[in-house]
C-alpha cells in the first residue's frame, strides 16, 4: 500500500492486511495496523515511511514489522507493536522510541538511537 499526499493516515483496523507500505506525505501521524506480517518497503518511488517530525505507530496483530531502517529518522516518534518477535535493525529517530512483542520477544542487532531528548522503551506485547 502506497499512501501519499497531505494530512494524516489512520488505518487501524485489525483486518487491514497488506505485504508492503510505504508512506511519503506531510501534514500528520501515521497509525497503522495489519492482520499480519507488514514489511516497510518501496512503493511508487517512495521509500519507506517518510513523513516528516510527526509520529508513527505500526501494529501487526499477529504478525511482526520489518523493514524498519526504512522509517526517516525525522519522525518526531516510533511505536511498534507486534504479535510475534521484533529484530529492531541500527535506526535513529529524533524522537522516543516505544516498541512491545510477542514471541520471543524484542531483538536488538545493532544499535537503536535518539537524536534528541525522549525514551526508548521496551515491552512485552500489550494486553498479555
Amino acid at each position: 500500500m502506497h499512501l501519499s499526499g497531505a494530512g494524516f493516515a489512520t488505518l487501524a483496523n485489525t483486518g487491514n492486511d497488506v505485504n508492503d507500505l510505504a508512506a511519503g506525505f506531510s501534514g500528520g501521524d501515521l497509525i497503522y495496523t495489519d492482520a499480519d506480517d507488514v514489511n516497510v518497503a518501496v512503493i511508487g518511488g517512495t521509500t519507506g515511511i517518510n513523513i516528516g517530525a510527526n509520529d508513527v505507530v505500526l501494529t501487526s496483530v499477529a504478525g511482526t514489522v520489518t523493514g524498519l531502517t526504512s522509517v526517516n529518522a525525522n519522525s518526531s516518534s516510533l511505536t511498534v507493536d507486534t504479535g510475534t518477535a521484533l529484530v529492531l535493525p541500527q535506526m535513529t529517530i529524533d524522537g522516543a522510541q516505544t516498541s512491545a512483542a510477542g514471541g520471543s520477544g524484542i531483538t536488538l542487532t545493532a544499535g537503536v538511537s535518539s537524536t534528541a531528548p525522549g525514551a526508548i522503551t521496551f515491552n512485552g506485547r500489550r494486553g498479555t
